[in-house]
């Protein structure tokens, strides 16, 4: 039984670090290109974060945004609310 939390738990540190990873190539950037928006989705996606969620994020990114929040605050922003409606749809079952 614990080999399974094990395994589960090994498994989610390795994601963890495959999305850490990919946010330092990208952290000290202030505007994404369009590899660093390819690169940021395929980490989303391998962290089996849904397609719509990360569309949301992608397409959020994409915006030319004239206020002064980067692109880790919007992206942020974006995965906060995406989670909100999903545990607020969790509680209504």
């Amino acid at each position: 039984m614990l080999r399974i939390f094990k395994k589960t738990f090994k498994g989610l540190e390795k994601t963890r670090k495959k999305v850490a990873n990919a946010f330092s190539l990208i952290s000290n950037k202030s505007y994404l290109d369009e590899s660093d928006i390819e690169l940021l989705e395929d980490c989303l996606s391998q962290a089996d974060i849904s397609y719509p969620i990360i569309e949301n994020v992608v397409d959020e990114l994409k915006v030319k945004d004239s206020s002064s929040i980067n692109w880790k605050d919007r992206a942020h922003k974006v995965l906060l609310s995406k989670l909100a409606i999903s545990q607020s749809a969790d509680d209504i079952k």
